[in-house]
């Protein structure tokens, strides 16, 4: 198996907002991997205009993703009014890139881990992000600087040591 391609016909989600993304095509990434040793090419069939099909790869449509929404201002700050909830479906996404990164490490760089860390842990945008889940579900900004933790533990990020001490 040199390629593992994944459809998609919906714009209701991406390759980090589900989970079932990356566990049945990362699970298939990772299990050619194992048995063969090859990491294959991964691709995503974009049907969602079906007069224009397109293919993307996994890495380019999860960046994608990355920038239309989890380090975009306006989306950050309309999700946010969603309260509780809003702050659980940021700390989803941490963990369904977290799972990419296990299962096709190729997919998720260092860029995208530090630029969550910058706008959901420091603000870089300035839209009060540590008020919003110190008040909605501080238990969600807590899942997401344990994923980035273990990320680290792992292996799958090198982050400096200010950032591992910000993050525990």
């Amino acid at each position: 198996t040199d390629t593992v391609v994944h459809d998609r016909s919906s714009n209701t989600w991406g390759p980090l907002s589900l989970d079932h993304v990356y566990e049945f095509m990362g699970g298939i990434n990772a299990t050619v991997r194992h048995v063969t040793g090859k990491d294959p090419d991964a691709y995503f069939s974009d049907l969602r205009n079906p007069y224009h099909p397109t293919v993307q790869t996994a890495k380019s449509a999860i960046w994608t993703e990355t920038r239309t929404t989890l380090l975009n201002p306006k989306y950050i700050s309309a999700l946010k009014e969603g309260g509780a909830s809003s702050a659980e479906t940021f700390a989803e996404t941490f963990r369904n890139t977290y799972g990419w990164n296990v299962m096709k490490p190729a997919a998720v760089d260092k860029e995208l881990w530090e630029g969550l860390y910058d706008v959901y842990i420091r603000d870089s945008y300035n839209i009060g992000m540590d008020r919003f889940f110190r008040e909605k579900n501080p238990f969600a900004l807590q899942e997401m600087s344990a994923v980035m933790l273990e990320t680290i533990r792992k292996g799958y990020w090198e982050a400096d040591e200010e950032t591992k001490k910000t993050l525990a």
